[in-house]
Order: C-alpha cells, then sequence, then structure tokens
C-alpha cells in the first residue's frame, strides 16, 4: 500500500462513481495506514531485544530531523528513482511526485515506513518461541 496509493485513490473514487455519480462526490481520498498489531506499547523491560527495538524506534523517528541523514537519503532515492523505467514512474505517480520534490515527501514517507517497520519487528519478536508479547 505505500507505493500505490494513487492506485488506491483511484480505485476509491471508482468504486464511489460507480455507486451514485450524481450523489456521490469524493473530494479527497487520505491513506492512513497502520501494520497489524502497532498499537501495542507494552513490551518487557528487562528484554534485551524489546530495549534495542526501543532504541532502533527513537532513532528512526529522530531521523526526519538529522538534515544529513535526509540529505543523504534524498540522494540515494533519486540516484534510484533515475533509473526507473517511465512506465513505472507513470503507473506509479506518487514516485514521480517523490522524483520532483523529494523533501517535501520524505518525511511522510519515513514516518510511514517506520511505523510498518516497527510493527513488524514488533511482530517477529512476539512469533519468537518461549516470547509472551
Amino acid at each position: 500500500m505505500l507505493g500505490q496509493e494513487s492506485q488506491l485513490r483511484q480505485e476509491v473514487i471508482g468504486q464511489a462513481v460507480a455507486l451514485n455519480p450524481d450523489r456521490i462526490w469524493i473530494e479527497k481520498v487520505r491513506v492512513a495506514t497502520q501494520a497489524q498489531g502497532a498499537h501495542r506499547t507494552e513490551r518487557r523491560a528487562d528484554d534485551d531485544s524489546a530495549d534495542a527495538l526501543r532504541e532502533l524506534e527513537v532513532i528512526a523517528n529522530s531521523a526526519a530531523s538529522d538534515s544529513d541523514f535526509m540529505q543523504s537519503l534524498q540522494q540515494d532515492i533519486q540516484l534510484l528513482l533515475g533509473k526507473l523505467p517511465h512506465e513505472v514512474l507513470q503507473a506509479m505517480p506518487d514516485l514521480k511526485e517523490m522524483r520532483q520534490e523529494p523533501m517535501q515527501h520524505l518525511p511522510a514517507l519515513m514516518e510511514r515506513t517506520t511505523t510498518v517497520l516497527m510493527a513488524q519487528l514488533q511482530e517477529s519478536q512476539d512469533l519468537i518461541p518461549g516470547r509472551h508479547p
């Protein structure tokens, strides 16, 4: 979903038009995702891996305020986006926007990505035998 927000928006608008084009008007669709289990905040304080996850989360959340990191990330993303075929950029307008104005879109992308990543890491940790979430 992170990479196909525009497609999801178009699908929502298409569904509204299919239901009743005269009475339903979708002005804006905002995609806000949260990984399953991301709401859990309780972790065992004496668990080293839980401490490491918390530390990683703090670092990830503070990355957007690190101008050197953001500049480096922008350069890396620009390099990757520059290598994408034109058809991919046309099919995914969010990538095209990211290519044109990366610093405008990077903080929100970092926040969404961090949320999903931390939830996945927490879920993986919870699946280790002998651990209790």
